[in-house]
């Protein structure tokens, strides 16, 4: 399940237009939104070259644009038009480390939540374009979040989280399953170890490919082709797969995440439970077919 959407009722650092207007900025970043429409924020996303995925939330005027940067998973929240948020999901940190954080924050937050699978930290900064914001500001509230996430992320780890590395050991996965609370089944085969745990209800399967390859899975009922390619249409970060094994049918939602140019724990953690919510949004379009 995903975190908490609405802000929440800690200090809000708010990025003003007066203090990120980028020097030598383009002609258009002078004009001044106060309020930005989805197409125009779309826009800005595209300009930046950020891959997003769209999705409405429950709440109206309330939309949600999930994509990949900097090796983290983000989320930019767009309330109205009238408020921007970014925010950032790492492992639970304890209160005081929270708190140190904020004591020296200028441009975010840290919060720790607690859900059914456990505490989690999550890193958050707003944009508030009531008072007027130019395009240029938008786009430097971007970097300026870049920026605090990569330090946040040294935090978070102690220090150790952002050590790079290019091949997963079983071990390394195996620390970072237990740091997500997740008790698992392990199966070694040839040249892959599969790991199989339950997440919110679900049946998934990590699959550790010689610790240059992961990929993560959970299996669906039997969906027609066009059903499942009607699905691919619309992802950024995952795939849905029909299969016939020795004449068993079924629909397996994957994602896979490559190793070799390099990755951290906190990458790792990201890949895995950022599944959790494709795999729930899944679930609703197969109860629909």
């Amino acid at each position: 399940m995903r975190w908490r959407r609405f802000p929440c009722s800690c200090v809000v650092a708010c990025l003003t237009a007066a203090c990120l207007v980028v020097p030598g900025a383009r002609a258009q970043d002078d004009k001044v939104f106060k309020q930005l429409t989805a197409a125009e924020t779309e826009a800005i996303l595209q300009a930046l070259k950020i891959d997003f995925k769209k999705t409405p939330a429950k709440k109206e005027g309330i939309v949600y644009y999930d994509f990949q940067r900097g090796g983290h998973k983000m989320r930019l929240y767009w309330y109205n038009g009238k408020d921007l948020m970014l925010d950032a999901v790492f492992p639970g940190m304890s209160l005081d480390r929270v708190n140190q954080w904020n004591v020296r924050a200028k441009f975010s937050r840290a919060c720790l939540h607690r859900d059914a699978k456990g505490e989690f930290t999550a890193l958050e900064s707003n944009l508030d374009l009531a008072g007027g914001a130019t395009e240029g500001a938008v786009r430097h509230f971007f970097k300026v979040f870049d920026d605090e996430v990569k330090l946040f992320a040294k935090v978070a780890g102690g220090g150790g989280d952002d050590a790079l590395y290019t091949r997963v050991a079983s071990d390394k996965l195996e620390a970072i399953l237990k740091s997500l609370s997740i008790d698992y089944r392990k199966t070694q085969g040839k040249g892959a170890a599969a790991y199989e745990f339950e997440s919110n209800n679900f049946k998934l399967r990590l699959v550790n490919f010689g610790g240059e390859d992961l990929m993560i899975d959970a299996q669906f009922k039997k969906l027609k082709l066009d059903d499942v390619n009607q699905y691919n249409l619309n992802r950024k970060f995952i795939r849905c797969v029909a299969y016939n094994v020795g004449g068993r049918e079924y629909t397996s939602l994957e994602s896979n995440l490559d190793c070799v140019g390099g990755v951290t724990d906190s990458i790792v953690r990201n890949f895995i439970r950022a599944f959790d919510i494709e795999v729930a949004e899944f679930a609703k379009y197969v109860q629909g077919k």
